[in-house]
């Protein structure tokens, strides 16, 4: 199964991350929203994510698992198990979901601007409620670097994702019914 290894770092200001990405030379690919939904079902061992995800034409199904023993990572980089597939028919997958016992819990949306840097893919994303973060999601060297380059300390990555920092915003605010949508 393939890895994913990435880090996030919280950004106050969206314009200065994006000066500083053209500052080191990433180049911009892709600005668009994305929604995701993720499903509670059956128990998988290992499984912490089913999720389906619309972003602009694509559609996507993804399991994120907890990877074999061995693939830790460093503090605040965060390593999963990832098996993706593309879908052309949503609502007949939304269908096949639910006949297999999974149902919709949570909605995300965030609007995603994609950089490349040296074949490093780096993201800004703008989370409702939350704010900007910069995810870079490569090899943890090329992690290492990317952040060095942008001028973030590695020492203050978020380790967290980002249903992690929600649950926290929703607990200090009193809102268990909140989702991570805009409007």
């Amino acid at each position: 199964m393939p890895l994913e290894v990435e880090t996030k770092f919280k950004v106050g200001q969206a314009e200065q991350a994006r000066i500083s990405l053209v500052r080191i030379g990433a180049k911009l690919l892709s600005k668009e929203m994305e929604k995701d939904v993720y499903y509670a079902g059956p128990k998988q061992a290992n499984v912490t994510a089913v999720r389906l995800r619309t972003a602009g034409r694509k559609i996507l199904f993804t399991i994120k698992s907890f990877p074999e023993a061995g693939a830790a990572a460093s503090p605040g980089m965060k390593v999963m198990e990832e098996t993706e597939v593309a879908v052309d028919d949503a609502p007949t997958f939304e269908r096949l979901l639910a006949l297999l016992g999974f149902v919709p819990q949570f909605r995300k949306e965030k609007i995603r601007e994609t950089y490349l840097w040296r074949g490093v893919p780096i993201f800004l994303d703008e989370l409702p409620h939350l704010g900007y973060f910069l995810e870079i999601e490569a090899a943890e060297d090329m992690i290492k670097a990317a952040a060095e380059a942008l001028g973030l300390d590695i020492k203050t990555a978020v380790g967290e994702t980002y249903m992690q920092l929600f649950s926290r915003y929703k607990e200090v605010r009193r809102e268990p019914e909140l989702e991570l949508v805009f409007g």
